[in-house]
Parts: C-alpha cells; structure tokens; sequence
C-alpha cells in the first residue's frame, strides 16, 4: 500500500507540474530501502524517471542513482531532521520572548 501511494502521488505530481526534472527519496525508507526505492520507480521509465539498479543498491557519494539517460534525476537526500530540530530550539532559545533564553 505504501509504495502504491507514493506513485500515486508521483503520476499526479507528474500531471500537475507537467513532469519533473527530479525525484528525492529522504527519510527513514527513502534513505535506507533500495527495494521500496526500486518498486516505485518500476514502470516509470515512460515518464522519464529511469532507475539505475546498481547506483540503487551502491549509493553513490553524491547520492544519484538514476540512470545517465534518465530524463529526471533521482537522488537520494539525507534529512537531517536532528539538525532541523536543533535549529528551531536554538531560534527559539535567542527568541527575546523566551523564558528559556533568560534563564540560561
């Protein structure tokens, strides 16, 4: 069911926005399951988006693992959501409206 979803969502982004340049898989499965990764993109080759089934399973440095002739590039992008989250606290910690700023 989840990969299902994925590409519906992806064919009804592809409507919308007319196609796309790129695909980024981010967060716990989109970093680590080169076969979740595999499955959506099965079949999607008509649209332009072309799975490299090695770069897939490698991953790469720079985190492409689309095939050279695929029209849309596929990343794989880390999410750092800790540094997300590190970020927004110590906004909030400088924040003059903080009570947690005056108290460190």
């Amino acid at each position: 069911m989840f990969v299902r979803s994925v590409r519906h969502y992806i064919g009804a982004f592809l409507v919308e926005l007319g196609g796309i340049d790129a695909l980024t898989f981010s967060g716990g499965i989109g970093e680590n399951s080169a076969e979740v990764r595999s499955a959506i993109c099965a079949g999607l080759a008509a649209f332009g988006i072309t799975l490299d089934p090695d770069r897939n399973r490698a991953l790469p440095g720079d985190g492409r693992i689309s095939t050279t002739d695929s029209r849309a590039a596929i990343y794989v992008v880390p999410a750092e959501e800790e540094r997300i989250v590190a970020r927004a606290v110590a906004a909030v910690i400088r924040s003059p409206e903080s009570t947690a700023g005056r108290l460190a």
